[in-house]
């Protein structure tokens, strides 16, 4: 888990604290006239954090995201005489300290600052933009993009984190007030239960037992009349698909039929089968590009997928598993036993498993860091200690009582559930959590239950069963920001990534909505 402001902060003030000794002990001869080591370290920190609040603290740097891609430097500074309050020693200079504390210093700024200081000299724009800072960037995209949907595959998307950064800001900036497009795709012949997006490609799983497709950078240079509107059916299982894992590439669909097949979507005849189950298969993940994890009722499976191999049976819980999580070492299980159980990999011993402390089963999970939540069937809601296994709150809402608890989210310190139905009403409710207070921040209330929900841009994308997917910002009270109608039935799912977002629902129709104006091909 990355450290929280003040601890990289207590990192930095370390750190410069020995540069500057260094610097000073190897120079103190040349510097003598200078002053100390210790007033040249206070004006070092001095001007880091005055620059830093200066950088942060203006509000109408609107167009240096622009100045980012558009500047091009001529040996000259560009910036501005500085204010007389903030000093005018360059603390980036390379001169004054290494490249390796200057990058770590450049951690401390957010997006807008980092596009500001592109712009002050060409040391610094190097410095920011050269291919070798790029953690910088990956740093920022961490703790600011707060998405529940984002899956970066580098090697597939050939974007760096300062490309994505700056694509996130044109949508984010596009879903507040921009143009959004909607197409309509039909094909399946009963109601769509799971969509996903990944770069240009929805895939869509349904109760008529097949996965179906659109590629959307392949309609690009078409007119409006020659685009398809119907999905390409890539193919079908002998029951109804329960759950689908995508990234772009790869489509895993597992089934009704207690088989998990595996999809390469653009590749017409290449795809591979797994058996072993001898019951319906609710989910899968993929953990890497050779492990499989799969949940149902008779075991976890954890899977060899390249050779078709089921490598492991975990065993343990004593009734359907419907929720899993998985990270590089980790797998966790949510079942309707009311128990989680987490497990290590790659050894694939139990870490830890809970009691029986849920009174109905877990129908949601998910951890972000050392936090793990939990929903269950009743309405509960559980934070857990993910590396030890220790119960932090359990609560017990009036909001949610005794109402399933359809998703769960952990985004940096904050817990967000919704319940989708109300036992006196249609009503659901969606609410923010402070993960490690256990107490209730924010909530709101819909006036139509919630299927799924997504987190994007600090946004919250609801699809709700009016046929409406709604964008709420929670920062400002859950202020409706856009709604836009799926159609008139339930809608069950809803994706997002970049400048798209893609719902389904009862009517067996998929619905891709897309901001226009975005430059996707920032690299």
């Amino acid at each position: 888990m990355g450290m929280d402001r003040g601890a990289r902060e207590d990192a930095l003030v370390a750190l410069a604290q020995a540069t500057a000794r260094e610097q000073c002990g190897a120079g103190s001869g040349a510097r003598g006239k200078e002053g100390s080591g210790t007033m040249r370290l206070d004006s070092i920190l001095q001007s880091l954090r005055r620059e830093a609040l200066g950088l942060r603290s203006d509000n109408g740097g609107g167009q240096d995201l622009a100045k980012l891609d558009s500047a091009t430097g001529n040996g000259h500074t560009l910036r501005a005489r500085a204010p007389s309050t903030v000093p005018t020693v360059d603390f980036l200079d390379s001169r004054t300290m290494p490249n390796a504390l200057r990058r770590i210093i450049l951690c401390f700024l957010d997006l807008r600052a980092l596009a500001r200081a592109s712009c002050v000299s060409t040391d610094w724009r190097k410095l920011v933009c050269r291919p070798s800072a790029d953690w910088i960037w990956h740093q920022e995209f961490k703790r600011l993009h707060g998405s529940s949907t984002f899956m970066r595959n580098l090697e597939m998307y050939g974007k760096t984190w300062r490309g994505l950064c700056l694509l996130q800001e044109q949508s984010k900036l596009g879903w507040r007030n921009g143009t959004v497009e909607k197409r309509e795709f039909s094909g399946h012949k009963d109601r769509v239960r799971h969509v996903r997006i990944r770069q240009d490609t929805v895939v869509s799983a349904s109760w008529d037992r097949t996965l179906r497709m659109i590629d959307l950078s392949e309609e690009k240079n078409l007119d409006e009349a020659q685009q398809p509107s119907v999905l390409k059916k890539v193919a079908s299982h002998g029951g109804s698909v329960f759950g689908v894992w995508f990234d772009g590439r790869v489509a895993v669909t597992c089934s009704e039929d207690c088989t998990i097949k595996i999809w390469y979507v653009h590749e017409d005849n290449k795809k591979m089968e797994l058996r072993g189950h001898t019951t319906p298969v609710y989910r899968v993940v993929m953990m890497s590009s050779e492990v499989l994890v799969s949940c149902a009722k008779d075991f976890v499976g954890v899977w060899h997928w390249p050779s078709c191999t089921l490598s492991k049976r975990l065993v343990g819980h004593r009734h359907d598993v419907h929720r899993i999580q998985v990270s590089d070492s980790l797998i966790v299980t949510g079942s309707y036993d009311t128990t989680v159980r987490v497990w290590l990999y790659p050894s694939l011993i139990v870490a830890w498993a809970s009691d029986r402390v849920h009174t109905g089963g877990v129908s949601s999970l998910h951890f972000m860091g050392d936090i793990l939540a939990t929903g269950s069937a009743r309405g509960e809601i559980f934070i857990w200690e993910l590396s030890t296994g220790i119960l932090k709150h359990k609560i017990e809402s009036s909001y949610h009582d005794d109402k399933t608890i359809s998703c769960i989210m952990v985004s940096g310190k904050r817990v967000i559930t919704s319940s989708n139905l109300d036992n006196r009403s249609n009503y659901g409710y969606v609410c923010i959590w402070d993960a490690v207070m256990g107490t209730l921040v924010n909530r709101f209330q819909e006036p139509f239950y919630i299927n799924a929900l997504r987190t994007d841009f600090g946004f919250i994308f609801c699809a709700c069963s009016d046929g409406v997917m709604r964008i709420r910002n929670p920062t400002d009270d859950f202020e409706v920001l856009s709604e836009f109608r799926h159609g008139m039935s339930n809608l069950y799912d809803v994706d997002v990534q970049g400048q798209h977002a893609v719902t389904c629902g009862l009517d067996g129709k998929v619905v891709v909505w897309t901001v226009k104006g975005v430059d996707t091909d920032i690299s």
